[in-house]
């Protein structure tokens, strides 16, 4: 079997578990066969600091998350100069049905996902399924379904006081939807005495376009 052409970028919840574990060793296996190509983007565990800290300094994802707050200074200094980021103690919540293969796969997934460890799903179908608390930030259909970008930002505002992200890039991030956010969140939120609010761009060149919309 030949490898793939792009390798398989993968989150482990429970990574030091029995179940995190074995995953672990397929995956090398797979790797060191030439039967697949993975790319392990995170790492995350409950208290067992020292295997996390072993793993992430094996596979290098991006990030290695401890839940226990108080082992976050001892993850961090077994990382350090290893280019992982440590982190610990936010709750992590499941995004990936846009990746999955089919609805139930997304649904039974998101399933999955809670009984590892996430907080939460932005499957609604989860949620009503399964329990599975629903989560997430504003989808671009709730942007499209108003007459215009502003009004779409202001009612989500209205609604959500306390937990306003705004998706920007629904039209043209820089020319609409920063402008637009803004717009909405001084004249909904200050007012209120909300200053805790964000934006979210998921498209596009999201180095530069981050850079830009914090100018």
């Amino acid at each position: 079997m030949g490898t793939l052409s792009a390798p398989r970028r993968i989150v482990v919840l429970g990574s030091t578990g029995s179940v995190g574990v074995s995953t672990l060793d397929l995956m090398a296996q797979a790797s060191s066969c030439g039967s697949a190509e993975v790319e392990v983007v995170a790492l995350t565990a409950g208290a067992n600091v020292e295997r996390l800290a072993e793993q992430a300094l094996r596979w290098r994802p991006q990030t290695a998350v401890i839940g226990d707050e108080r082992l976050y200074g001892e993850l961090k200094a077994r990382l350090e100069g290893s280019g992982v980021r440590a982190a610990a103690g936010r709750p992590v919540a499941e995004f990936g049905s846009r990746r999955a293969q089919g609805a139930s796969a997304a649904i039974l997934g998101a399933r999955a996902s809670y009984i590892a460890g996430c907080a939460g799903t932005a499957c609604v179908q989860a949620d009503r399924e399964f329990n599975v608390p629903a989560t997430g930030t504003m989808a671009h259909s709730w942007v499209q379904m108003f007459p215009d970008e502003y009004t779409a930002f202001e009612t989500y505002c209205k609604l959500y006081p306390n937990n306003a992200t705004l998706l920007v890039d629904t039209y043209k991030v820089l020319r609409s939807g920063v402008p637009n956010a803004i717009k909405a969140i001084k004249n909904v939120l200050w007012p209120q005495g909300i200053r805790t609010c964000g934006i979210r761009i998921d498209s596009g060149d999201l180095t530069y376009l981050s850079k830009e919309a914090r100018k």
